[in-house]
């Protein structure tokens, strides 16, 4: 039986979660799939171009804030927001993780790009800035 590359299963899986498939039920496909085929090591790989089809294809972001302290609800409609402009995308699902190093601010990660709105990055710019000074 002739194995699929990893960017056609994740265009079927895709296609299915666009149609409304029961993530679960297409993830222990996906796993049942992936370990018959010894690949199990590309899950990660595999995941990742699914959420870049979701995005590109269907305008489905699935997009991570990384924050020091919890969202309120106001900011994360306006995370959302930019999200949804930036990629044109139809519907924008936010994954927040609470990330203190960050101090203050917020990162966003999508399946296209990473944008850094931290003070860590900030406080880290103007100390590269001192150092160039001296």
């Amino acid at each position: 039986m002739q194995s699929l590359s990893r960017r056609r299963v994740a265009e079927y899986a895709a296609a299915q979660l666009a149609q409304g498939e029961s993530p679960r039920q297409l993830a222990r496909a996906l796993a049942a799939y992936m370990a018959d085929r010894k690949q199990l090591a590309q899950m990660e790989l595999l995941v990742k171009d699914i959420l870049l089809v979701l995005a590109q294809k269907y305008g489905v972001v699935n997009a991570r804030v990384d924050s020091a302290r919890p969202l309120s609800a106001h900011l994360r409609t306006a995370v959302a927001e930019v999200v949804r402009q930036t990629h044109s995308a139809k519907t924008v699902n936010l994954e927040e993780t609470l990330t203190p190093e960050l101090i203050g601010g917020v990162t966003i990660t999508t399946p296209t790009g990473f944008f850094d709105g931290s003070v860590r990055k900030k406080l880290q710019s103007l100390q590269a800035m001192k150092n160039k000074e001296t």
